[in-house]
């Protein structure tokens, strides 16, 4: 067994590689720093440096110092899930004898419902582009498949032109851990891509036209993941939503609609890329939540 005592920090720093090589966003890489973060310095308090001599005690008090800070449930939930996954990779990677977070079990919390944007602001956000510019385009196919495909905004400025098949209305997406799926467009978003790749790619890519991005920012390159939510921020502001419409709102309005149109929590989740049923839990409450609120109104529930 390749069994090394090695210091937490350098491990802590090889985890958060280990997780950049395996696709997750920055934003998720960098939660996860801060949680770490968290534990590192919580183990020098307690003068342990080596991973090898961390115990299931230690994990056991850290969980009651997090609770003791006063930390909300969905802080302890990530702090907690970045120590167990930087435990079960050192157990993996045989950089550990015993894994001390085997046994580590997180409290339930029940997640808050977010707000999902009803079709008719979805539809009204839909049309605020600017359709005589070419960035005006852009933004409309790339909400559109936003809205469409519930993709991660990560995966929808991921997308390369030779990931789009306009002909079969389908898409491959490379997702959480480079995990690729294929997604069917929509005829919506099928018209507006295909207008984009005629009228407003080529102007935008400018002097890159070997360029495999599908989506191009307005200096050249592929677009960056912070500029797609803010124009939809701006749009939001434009349609006089009172709440702002993000790519994750978007991804939520997508399954949500699916669900009270009738589609199985299986499709949707094979279309979101999610890997359980478990993940599409707030929309299934939040479906629930309708159908209790239209029986109240209806006869039976009176």
């Amino acid at each position: 067994m390749n069994f090394v005592k090695k210091d937490v920090v350098v491990f802590t720093s090889d985890y958060l590689k280990h997780l950049e090589a395996k696709n997750y966003s920055q934003k998720s890489v960098k939660s996860y720093e801060i949680a770490l973060k968290c534990f590192k310095n919580y183990l020098c308090k307690q003068k342990i440096q080596q991973a090898s001599d961390v115990t299931y005690d230690h994990i056991c008090a850290y969980q009651r110092h997090l609770q003791d800070i006063g930390y909300t449930d969905a802080t302890k939930d990530l702090y907690l899930r970045s120590v167990r996954g930087l435990f079960n990779w050192l157990e993996d990677m045989n950089r550990i004898f015993l894994n001390p977070a085997q046994r580590l079990k997180t409290p339930y919390y029940r997640r808050r419902l977010l707000p999902v944007p009803s079709e008719k602001e979805v539809k009204l956000f839909l049309k605020q582009p600017d359709l005589a510019t070419d960035a005006g385009i852009r933004d409309r196919a790339m909400t559109e498949t936003l809205y469409s495909t519930g993709v991660r905004v990560s995966e929808l400025v991921g997308m390369n032109i030779g990931h789009v098949n306009i002909e079969q209305g389908r898409a491959r997406i490379f997702g959480k851990g480079s995990k690729e799926r294929v997604v069917p467009l929509g005829k919506h978003s099928v018209l507006w891509i295909k207008r984009y790749l005629n009228e407003a790619r080529p102007h935008l890519c400018g002097k890159q036209p070997n360029e495999r991005a599908l989506w191009f920012g307005e200096r050249g390159g592929r677009i960056h993941p912070a500029r797609v939510a803010h124009i939809l921020k701006a749009y939001s502001k434009n349609a006089g939503l009172a709440q702002v419409i993000t790519p994750h709102s978007l991804r939520r309005a997508c399954a949500t609609h699916m669900l009270r149109g009738g589609a199985h929590p299986v499709q949707i989740q094979i279309l979101l890329g999610h890997s359980s049923l478990k993940s599409l839990s707030q929309y299934l409450r939040t479906t629930i939540a309708d159908l209790h609120k239209m029986h109240k109104g209806s006869r039976p529930g009176r």
